[in-house]
């Protein structure tokens, strides 16, 4: 499951991006960055999300899905924390949305091995999980290791 972004239901299905139309009345959402992010991609897709309940809490999150309230998006690094086996997860097919990850390093300062082998680790689990990853930026990860 590549997909940096899951749905969690109680019943298992496939679910797409553009299912969001049909069931916004239902989506109950996470944090701020997350109501954020999912807000200018539903604006792209011409989608309107009015969830019935917002919270910053994941634990009430769950707990409203596993009562049947609703549905949630979230990521799966997040739910990969939270495990519940109560929840069904159904990856998004063809999602419309995305992540910009960024390593931000001092110019002025030497980077050393272990920050160098970091990198190198960081990178090659990308590469395998198969996240896109630019040129340019590989090029950058390049002239990093190997100083």
């Amino acid at each position: 499951m590549n997909n940096p972004f899951t749905a969690s239901t109680q019943s298992g299905s496939r679910f797409f991006w553009f299912n969001l139309k049909n069931l916004n009345r239902f989506v109950i959402l996470f944090s701020l960055k997350c109501r954020n992010l999912l807000d200018q991609t539903c604006i792209s897709a011409q989608i309107n999300l009015y969830p019935k309940i917002e919270t910053s809490s994941i634990e009430s999150l769950f707990e409203l899905v596993k009562s049947g309230f609703g549905l949630t998006i979230v990521s799966k690094t997040l739910l990969d924390m939270y495990a519940d086996r109560e929840l069904s997860i159904i990856p998004i097919v063809q999602p419309c949305i995305s992540r910009e990850v960024s390593l931000v390093l001092r110019k002025d300062k030497f980077v050393g091995f272990g920050t160098r082998k970091f990198i190198e680790l960081l990178t090659n689990e990308i590469i395998k999980l198969r996240f896109p990853i630019t040129e340019k930026s590989k090029e950058q990860i390049r002239e990093l290791t190997t100083i």
